[in-house]
């Protein structure tokens, strides 16, 4: 009996799928905390899942998987990473606990 041999055109997509799936929980994580009244868990955890893109992104890329899905991943996972650091140093900054 024989065991049954991988295809050699087959890939590994599991970072730049994860990058995309972590970069898209992270934008709506942030429309979630824009549109309605929740607390600071969202916006961290958004900041948090969007850094996971990031960073799962580059990882994609370096590892050559699919180029489409390391690039989304990439780029909403900035995105919500940016975003949501923006909106915490709006916040001290308006509170007063950082001066420039």
């Amino acid at each position: 009996m024989t065991t049954p041999q991988a295809d050699p055109a087959t890939f590994e997509t599991g970072a730049a799928r994860s990058a995309l799936v972590t970069g898209l929980i992270g934008i709506v994580l942030m429309a979630i905390y824009m549109l309605t009244p929740v607390g600071p868990f969202v916006l961290y955890s958004g900041m948090l899942f969007g850094l996971v893109g990031l960073i799962l992104g580059i990882v994609a890329l370096s590892k050559r998987q699919p180029k489409g899905m390391a690039v989304t991943g990439l780029i909403t996972g900035a995105v919500a990473f940016l975003f949501g650091l923006v909106v915490v140093l709006f916040a001290l900054l308006f509170v007063g606990a950082v001066s420039f």
